[in-house]
C-alpha cells in the first residue's frame, strides 16, 4: 500500500530530564535527524573510512550521532562493550586494532582514560560535549593525544544532539572553550532573563 511519508514524522523519542531534572520524552523528527547528520558529514568529513567509536549509551542521545554519522558517508560504526569501555588499556588498544577515526565523549570520560594513550596512536577527530570542557584539560589532551581536530559540541536533546560547535585552536586564553558558533543549519538565539533576543 502506498505510504504517506513525512520528515515531520518522528524518528524517535528520547527521554532526559536535562537542566529541569524532571524526566520528558523528546520527540525527535526524520527531518530534524538528517539536517543534524547533513551539518556534520561535511565538517567531519565523513566517508567510507570514517570509522566512529560507538562507546555511549542508547539512552543518551549522542549514541546516535555515533551509530547514523558514519553510515551517510559508507564508514563504519566500531561498537565498544562495556568492559572494553571501563579499561583504558583495552579500550585503546580496540580502538588501534580497529582503525577508529572519530571519538566522541564527555571530557571526565576522557579524563579517566587518557593517561593511557599508546604514543602511536591518532585519531582525525575528538569530540567532546555533554560537559564544560575546561581550557587546561584541552591543553592536557593536545600534549597526550595526536588528534587532527578537537572540537567542543554543545545542545540540548530537544535541539537534536548538538547545536553549537568550536574547533580547538590551542591558543585559547579563558578558563573554558567556548561553546562555539551555530553548526550549518542551525539558528542559535541568545535571550535575556525576559526571553528577549540578545546581540
Amino acid at each position: 500500500p502506498p505510504l504517506t511519508l513525512d520528515p515531520a514524522n518522528a524518528a524517535y523519542v528520547i527521554y532526559t530530564s536535562g537542566s529541569t531534572g524532571t524526566p520528558k520524552g523528546v520527540v525527535v523528527t526524520h527531518g530534524n535527524l538528517a539536517n543534524k547528520m547533513l551539518a556534520l558529514v561535511t565538517d567531519f568529513a565523513v566517508s567510507e573510512r570514517f570509522r566512529s567509536a560507538l562507546l555511549i549509551s542508547s539512552s543518551f542521545d549522542a549514541s546516535i550521532e555515533q551509530t547514523l554519522l558514519p553510515f551517510v558517508g559508507g564508514g563504519a560504526a566500531v561498537v565498544i562493550s562495556d568492559d572494553v569501555r571501563e579499561a583504558p588499556s583495552l579500550f585503546w588498544r580496540q580502538i588501534h586494532q580497529t582503525g577508529v577515526t572519530f571519538i566522541s565523549c564527555t571530557p571526565s570520560y576522557l579524563e579517566t582514560i587518557l593517561g593511557d594513550v599508546p604514543a602511536s596512536l591518532a585519531l582525525d577527530h575528538l569530540v567532546l560535549g555533554g560537559e564544560a570542557l575546561t581550557t587546561e584539560f584541552a591543553t592536557s589532551i593536545s600534549r597526550r593525544l595526536k588528534v587532527g581536530r578537537i572540537t567542543n559540541l554543545y545542545g540540548p536533546t530537544e535541539a537534536t544532539i548538538d547545536t553549537t560547535g568550536y574547533v580547538v585552536a590551542g591558543d585559547e586564553t579563558g578558563r573554558l572553550i567556548p561553546i562555539g558558533r551555530p553548526l550549518p543549519n542551525y539558528p542559535v538565539y541568545v535571550l535575556d532573563g525576559g526571553l528577549e533576543p540578545v546581540p
